[in-house]
């Protein structure tokens, strides 16, 4: 991915998620790096970014995941075991966002 590259992509919103009060200076716990939260404007610029993940360096803290509301999450935990089991049993599976009608 160049600079080039990097200037074609169009973002809404980039932010940090706020620290916790109790990680402040005076305290012994070990304050990890706040997570970057992107939202990019266009579809194809998300599959560019998604597709350059494997070139991400090996051993780095450097990681790259939808950030999906909290019902969605739940929903995930009960559903990605059984996407896993039957991926170890060779069987056509496919965990895929159901569109919902309002």
């Amino acid at each position: 991915m160049t600079k080039d590259d990097l200037k074609e992509i169009h973002f809404e919103r980039v932010h940090r998620i706020p620290t916790h009060a109790s990680a402040g200076k005076n305290t012994k716990k070990k304050i990890q790096p706040r997570p970057i939260i992107a939202k990019v404007s266009f579809f194809k610029d998300k599959k560019f970014i998604k597709s350059h993940i494997k070139n991400l360096p090996k051993g780095e803290k450097y990681g790259v995941a939808h950030d999906f509301p909290n019902e969605v999450e739940e929903i995930r935990k009960t559903l990605c075991p059984l996407l896993k089991k039957s991926e170890t049993r060779k069987e056509e599976s496919l965990l895929q966002h159901r569109e919902t009608s309002h």
